[in-house]
């Protein structure tokens, strides 16, 4: 008996940093990127019948309503805390599924005209042009075209040419709501980047190369670069770095575009770009050639 009792406390004592490993293996397992994605996405198909996700680069997960909706996800957030924090997993997926729901009852009002204060602009640099879908765009510079776009956290979806008339708004009236809402995040900010001196990543709460709509704001961001003409690369969506126009800015920059994922992109979306503070209305922003 007593030789019994000791083999089932030993399997006992055996099982218990057995099961914490396994434990330890099934948070972790389930805070990584891939599985990360594939849990908004599955929470996301099991609340909205019909709805189909596909993954894009930077973060972000495309939702196709049964409606036809295409609603936007950034799950860059949730990768953070799932990453420092495996126990505010759950919550930080759960928020994210819950702005997508948000955008999409915001749409089922009636009436949405009380929605401009959710009214973003955008820069984006898709494969498809916005007009396709029957967004509202406008050229910006090579491949990169202005949006439109109502954000609930991390969710939005653009702004079709029918959204934007039961939002009693033409072009010119989205613009200006949109720098105005841009205006109201507060000041721009800018973080230099510990391993590439010289350059410094844009933040924003919303959409970073938006930036590059305002030019007061632009304005801001190169006098914390401490110059008047600034190089700007834009690798992915949502994400803009801008640095001095000379040599060394130039070669801290292009590996940052390099890192884009190739096939997604547009022909031209990995150029540098320059942006001069000085230069008339309209003529600010070029494409920068071969040389710094």
């Amino acid at each position: 008996m007593k030789y019994a009792t000791r083999r089932a406390g030993l399997a006992i004592a055996l099982a218990i940093p057995v099961a914490a490993v396994a434990a330890a293996w099934w948070f972790d397992a389930r805070s990584k990127p891939d599985a990360v994605a594939k849990r908004v996405a599955a929470k996301i198909v099991g609340q909205h019948a019909g709805a189909n996700v596909t993954s894009l680069p930077g973060n972000l997960l495309r939702i196709t309503m049964s409606s036809g909706l295409y609603i936007d996800a950034r799950i860059a957030s949730a990768l953070d805390t799932c990453r420092v924090d495996r126990f505010d997993c759950s919550n930080a997926i759960d928020r994210v599924v819950g702005d997508v729901a948000h955008v999409e009852s915001m749409l089922a009002k009636p009436q949405v005209t009380d929605l401009r204060a959710d009214l973003r602009a955008m820069v984006i640099g898709e494969i498809s042009p916005g007009f396709r879908f029957g967004y509202v765009t406008e050229p910006l510079i090579g491949p990169l075209e202005v949006r439109y776009a109502l954000v609930s956290g991390a969710a939005s979806t653009f702004v079709t040419s029918n959204l934007a008339t039961r939002l009693g708004a033409n072009r010119t009236e989205l613009k200006s709501v949109a720098l105005a809402n841009l205006a109201a995040d507060g000041e721009p900010r800018a973080e230099l980047l510990a391993d590439r001196p010289g350059v410094y990543r844009v933040i924003s709460k919303d959409d970073a190369v938006a930036e590059l709509f305002d030019p007061r704001r632009m304005k801001k961001l190169a006098a914390m670069v401490g110059a008047t003409r600034i190089y700007c690369a834009v690798p992915e969506r949502g994400v803009l770095f801008v640095a001095r126009t000379d040599a060394a800015g130039k070669q801290a920059l292009l590996p940052l575009l390099a890192r884009a994922h190739p096939g997604e992109v547009r022909p031209g979306e990995r150029e540098l770009l320059i942006y001069d503070t000085q230069a008339p209305e309209g003529q600010a922003l070029s494409i920068s050639e071969a040389g710094p």
